[in-house]
């Protein structure tokens, strides 16, 4: 009975901590879906969608500013502050925590 006892623990302990990860993925998807939802609405030129799915991965750091924008598109600089600023104008671009 004790054997059980203990199985029945650990697999309840692994199904809770299953279920808070699903619901933290699918949190982000639906975050996602919703932004690009936004977005669609008045579509973005190739390099905004390019920077805007880097923003959303899960390993991205930092902030985005006009060199890291240009470097990552292949771009200028001016044309980088030109995009972010209309993404800016745009979108309230708040990230999930």
């Amino acid at each position: 009975m004790r054997q059980i006892k203990g199985w029945l623990e650990w697999f309840l302990d692994c199904l809770g901590r299953v279920l808070s990860n699903a619901e933290t993925t699918l949190g982000t998807v639906l975050f996602k879906a919703q932004l690009w939802s936004k977005i669609n609405q008045n579509p973005v030129n190739e390099r905004q969608r390019l920077i805007i799915n880097r923003m959303l991965e899960d390993d991205f750091t930092g902030c985005m500013n006009t060199s890291k924008y240009a470097k990552l598109t292949k771009c200028s600089n001016d044309t980088a502050l030109r995009d972010i600023q209309e993404l800016k104008v745009r979108l309230d671009f708040s990230l999930p925590p």
